[in-house]
């Protein structure tokens, strides 16, 4: 079997913001054959997820104080219909769940480090446990990788793969939008 992933997204689009921008590139490089994403529910989710390039998959009572059993469940049910041959955990959020997926399962666990999640003190002992006990960890930036290995992951397990832009997705600028941002200034 290529390999496929499981990309367990706590934030995700429709809703709007780096990290929502970050795991929908993320998924569609990958492609629909080789990535499902697992995202929580959002009101205008059917119509996005009907022109994704990917699987997506909706978490159903995926707020609240029994979220961490939501998404092991839905991410057991997501494996058992599109069987995957690692977990990517798209925030260190959802690496306790991933984790606890990876042992049941035998899966390769995959922790994605954007930067305050590295660095920001809260759970800084869980935290080093998670990025160390995974397979490979994921920075989308040269500071972020260094931190990583800073809190004990081995360098060969950190691999960087920075954001970028589709060209496609920016709109094109109007011809007085610059001069009107100089002159604004």
């Amino acid at each position: 079997m290529s390999a496929r992933y499981l990309i367990l997204a706590p934030e995700y689009a429709p809703s709007v913001g780096g990290v929502q921008r970050y795991l929908a590139g993320l998924a569609k490089a990958l492609g629909p054959d080789a990535a499902t994403v697992l995202a929580p529910g959002h009101p205008e989710d059917r119509e996005h997820d009907d022109r994704s390039p990917v699987p997506v998959e909706r978490v159903a009572g995926s707020r609240g104080l029994l979220w961490p059993v939501a998404w092991y469940r839905a991410a057991l049910r997501s494996l058992a219909r599109r069987p995957a041959t690692a977990l990517v955990a798209g925030h260190i959020r959802l690496a306790p769940v991933a984790w606890a997926l990876a042992r049941r399962t035998g899966l390769p666990l995959v922790c994605l480090a954007y930067g305050m999640d590295v660095t920001a003190g809260r759970f800084g002992r869980l935290k080093r446990s998670l990025w160390r006990s995974a397979s490979r960890v994921v920075a989308i930036s040269r500071f972020t990788a260094d931190r990583v290995i800073e809190q004990g992951v081995h360098p060969s397990r950190v691999a960087l793969l920075p954001p970028g832009l589709d060209p496609g997705e920016v709109p094109p600028a109007r011809s007085g939008d610059a001069a009107a941002a100089r002159r604004a200034r």
